[in-house]
This record gives structure tokens, C-alpha cells and sequence, in this order.
């Protein structure tokens, strides 16, 4: 992954972690907007109609912004190492 910043210019690198900060406030923000959802619908519906189990993988959701988070950690790297505001 190092070489592959290495060949990018500067602006593309820029670029890269722009679109890196969006993609993840927006699927943040749905993921933050399901698990409410889902959780006021558990707790309003009471826990006798809808399995806790169903719920599992919204919850779970988080953990797919791991490799997008270290992927983003490694451009501010390269970004820092360069100098570029």
C-alpha cells in the first residue's frame, strides 16, 4: 500500500481522501439512521413481536468502516509525510 501512494500525485491523493471522508459520513450517517430506527421500533413494539436477533446485523454494521478507516489513516500518512495542507 505504501508504493501505491507513492505513485499518486498530489492531487489525486487529495482527492482520494476527500472521497474517503465522504463515503464514510454517508454511510455513517445510514448506518447511524437504521440503528435508530431499529432500535426505537424494538423498544416501542416491545420485545415480544420482533426477534433481538434480527437486529444483529445493523449492529454489527460498524465494523465494515474498519478497512475504509485504515485506508484513510494510510492517505493522511502519505499526505503528512509529503507536507500538503
Amino acid at each position: 500500500m505504501e508504493r501505491n501512494y507513492k505513485e499518486l500525485s498530489n492531487e489525486k491523493l487529495l482527492k482520494r481522501r476527500n472521497s474517503l471522508k465522504a463515503a464514510l459520513f454517508g454511510l455513517g450517517l445510514v448506518a447511524f439512521i437504521a440503528i435508530s430506527f431499529s432500535t426505537y421500533f424494538f423498544i416501542s413494539y416491545g420485545f415480544k413481536d420482533i426477534n433481538a436477533i434480527a437486529f444483529l446485523p445493523l449492529f454489527i454494521l460498524p465494523i465494515t468502516f474498519l478497512p475504509m478507516l485504515i485506508i484513510l489513516g494510510q492517505t493522511n500518512k502519505g499526505i503528512k509525510a509529503r507536507n500538503i495542507k
